[in-house]
């Protein structure tokens, strides 16, 4: 059914002429060259696309360029097609449009039919067509038969009108002034923003040297930017000349609030970096966007080294925190409060005691308060971060309780037989072993140091007994039994002692279950007082007792391999073993 359809893309000019000669005197009822130039040169124009609808069958043909145009080819399209083909592709709100101007013009209310409207794609878009067509066959009873049209693309039209509108709303809508003015400074076009601002004349808003730096653009034919004071108010100014015309169009702008927030910023920022203590504001995503010179000098990092970074570049690590004696647990939940806490804005702010690293590697003891700021629309914007050092007050009071911890167990010392050389060996060697199972570094000097106290619970027994130069009765030796459960209630509620708690009630207990005073198994036993039962025993066995003499290295260590997996942990047995060098040695070097 197309094939005879002509394709115009293959006419020549002439040939083209001729064609809508036919389609003007058909659809305007004329063939002058008006008319002609109308179809063929209108600026909007898309390609020329003809059809026909037979009324009577519903059948309509139309040539490819209309069938192209929303993206079909005619091997797509099925031989017969009906109006409908195309009014379902109508967009939803021009449908009621088009049939008006159809059925209008089939009533003979309308003299053609013409109408503007969207039409959907094959790819789904839309595109604008504009469609004119007459009623150019009638039956016999002088209904319309036979309807003849043309359709243009006018989609770049409809396009370039909307660009239009928007600018011609443009000046009306914006919120600055614009003013169009000749070169003497006379007003052409007022838009209502700057209408509002001039009470008589537009000398009022614009500064006195207004002319000197209209003529300096028009003589460089560029546009120019200033700013003025008037009112206490700030503006900013700017011209741009129309080429080639005496003319040129001038907005102003009140950017008041601008320098007002510049100058609380500058003041925020100054005031920022003159604080005494460090502190770093970080964006909502956690990114540094500010330190402070004190912030700069506790960590050693520039401010340009930090902006951008997350706060993680500051922190040690789960790792860190163990090799210092804190589990993995409080790690966790240290940082899971405080973020939970810092993201609630029922709360905001969180305080607390971290681990941070410097620049240079070295370890910081922190306190930290970071608050959450929340806008107006309770939309969180950033966080301010408090850092105060604590390493020194961590330090001294770390070096204060070692030297009161130093004193106790001198003190335990004076009321029993054993000598400070003994506390000290039991000391180093418990730490060699912990070392050697690869425990934290905290836990092997918070050992060294606590180790020695295993026995402070025997200033709670008499002296008759503790004192006693010979061996003890079964009685007594109950008596004696009773020193772990003393020492373990004198230290059972400092929670900075819990290691010697461990170790006070522990390290006589035995692995097999056999031990005192609970008689704990295997695993039960705390890992500190497994350590300091052999530490303890092999330093006891070859020490010079009133009731015994000092038996030898060998001795030692058979006695201890052969309670292995009874008195004394496996494992630690065979730790023993790898370093019965060392413990030889530090036996010799520190002999009572």
């Amino acid at each position: 059914m197309y094939r005879n359809v002509i394709d115009y893309s293959k006419l020549t000019k002439e040939e083209l002429l001729n064609k809508v000669n036919e389609f003007s005197a058909i659809l305007y009822g004329n063939t002058n060259e008006d008319a002609q130039m109308k179809l063929i040169e209108t600026p909007w124009s898309g390609s020329l696309g003809e059809w026909q609808w037979n009324y009577k069958t519903n059948k309509v043909i139309c040539n490819r360029k209309k069938i192209n145009a929303i993206g079909y080819s005619l091997s797509e399209i099925p031989e017969e097609i009906g109006f409908e083909f195309f009014t379902d592709k109508l967009h939803p709100d021009d449908v009621e449009n088009v049939m008006d101007n159809m059925k209008r013009h089939l009533l003979g209310e309308s003299p053609a039919y013409e109408v503007e409207y969207r039409i959907q794609t094959k790819e789904g878009n839309y595109i604008w067509f504009y469609d004119r067509g007459t009623v150019v066959q009638y039956d016999d009873d002088g209904k319309p038969a036979l309807i003849a049209g043309i359709v243009f693309d006018i989609t770049k039209k409809k396009k370039l009108e909307e660009r239009n509108n928007l600018l011609a709303k443009l000046p009306y809508a914006n919120p600055d002034a614009v003013l169009v003015l000749d070169l003497s400074a006379n007003p052409i076009y007022i838009n209502p923003a700057a209408q509002k601002i001039i009470k008589k004349n537009i000398d009022e808003i614009l500064p006195p040297n207004f002319i000197v730096e209209l003529h300096k653009a028009y003589e460089h034919n560029s546009g120019t930017i200033f700013n003025y004071q008037i009112f206490d108010k700030s503006y900013i100014i700017k011209i741009k000349p129309f080429i080639g015309e005496d003319r040129c169009m001038v907005t102003i702008s009140d950017i008041s609030e601008i320098v007002k927030i510049e100058k609380e910023k500058t003041l925020y920022y100054e005031a920022l970096r003159a604080i005494q203590q460090p502190i770093f504001i970080s964006d909502a995503n956690g990114r540094i966007v500010r330190v402070n010179k004190e912030f700069e000098k506790l960590y050693g990092f520039r401010e340009e080294e930090l902006i951008g970074e997350n706060p993680r570049i500051l922190t040690v690590g789960k790792e860190t925190y163990k090799s210092l004696g804190y589990t993995e647990q409080y790690y966790n939940e240290l940082f899971k409060d405080m973020w939970q806490t810092i993201l609630d804005p029922s709360k905001s702010a969180w305080e607390g005691d971290v681990i941070n690293r410097s620049k240079s590697g070295k370890v910081l003891w922190i306190r930290l308060s970071t608050t959450a700021i929340y806008n107006s629309e309770n939309e969180l914007t950033n966080f301010v971060t408090l850092s105060i050092d604590m390493t020194n007050t961590i330090y001294d009071t770390n070096s204060s309780k070692r030297e009161l911890y130093k004193a106790i167990s001198e003190l335990a010392e004076l009321r029993d037989n054993e000598t400070g050389y003994h506390m000290r060996r039991v000391g180093i060697c418990s730490r060699l072993v912990a070392k050697k199972m690869n425990y934290p570094e905290k836990f092997c000097s918070d050992l060294e140091m606590f180790a020695p106290m295993h026995d402070l619970g025997k200033v709670g027994i008499p002296d008759a007994i503790l004192l006693a130069p010979r061996q003890l009765t079964k009685e007594e030796f109950e008596i004696m039994k009773q020193h772990t459960l003393f020492g373990f209630n004198i230290v059972k509620n400092n929670k900075d002692m819990k290691i010697v708690s461990d170790i006070a009630i522990g390290h006589h207990e035995k692995y097999d279950g056999s031990g005192y005073p609970y008689g704990l198994k295997g695993h039960e036993i705390p890992i500190a007082a497994r350590i300091v039962a052999i530490t303890d025993v092999y330093d006891a066995l070859r020490s010079k007792r009133p009731y015994k003499k000092p038996w030898s290295h060998e001795d030692a260590k058979r006695y201890i391999t052969e309670n292995r997996g009874k008195h004394f942990d496996p494992e630690i047995v065979d730790v023993f073993l790898e370093l019965e060098q060392q413990f030889m040695m530090v036996f010799d070097e520190l002999s009572d």
